[in-house]
């Protein structure tokens, strides 16, 4: 899987990473080299979600579909063992990624930070003193850092959930 998205969706952060860091850039160019970034991961993120959501939902549906009529037409078992394995398989992937609640979480944390740096760029609340790159910035890093405690939490629980549901079929034995 990891494979797959360097592959489709390249990342290029570390270069720019490194850029942005050097002593000597102007503050503004930080803030936008740092928005950007971050905004390129978490767009790229969403998108990988949204669409292997959509191709494994499809599949849900239209693979039962089309086994239906292949079976009454021609009733090999075959193929409706093929299809059911390809929708069990499909299923299980949704479920096991949790691809729509990723993708809802990546793109409402692209959504906020486009938000945050157009208040920023406009000099509105709360950027509008002097320290407004260090509030930026900080506002930033925390948003980022609460989006992936709240991914953490979401792995955790996923997991912790799967320890839970062994434990019960372990007693039931």
């Amino acid at each position: 899987m990891r494979w797959l998205m360097n592959k489709i969706f390249p990342c290029r952060e570390s270069d720019t990473f490194f850029e942005q860091i050097q002593y000597g850039k102007e503050p503004e160019e930080i803030c936008g080299m740092r928005t950007r970034n971050c905004l390129e991961w978490y767009m790229r993120k969403a998108i990988f979600y949204k669409r292997m959501f959509y191709i494994l939902s499809i599949i849900n549906l239209a693979v039962p579909l089309a086994s239906t009529v292949l079976m009454a037409i021609d009733e090999d078992t075959r193929v409706g063992i093929v299809f059911a394995a390809v929708t069990s398989l499909s299923a299980s992937l949704l479920a096991l990624y949790d691809m729509r609640e990723k993708w809802i979480m990546y793109r409402t944390a692209a959504e906020n930070i486009k938000s945050q740096y157009c208040l920023y760029c406009g000099k509105v609340f709360p950027y509008e003193r002097e320290d407004a790159h260090t509030k930026y910035l900080l506002t930033l890093e925390e948003y980022m850092a609460g989006v992936h405690i709240q991914w953490y939490g979401l792995q955790k629980e996923k997991s912790d959930k799967g320890k839970q549901e062994d434990k019960g079929e372990q007693k039931n034995e």
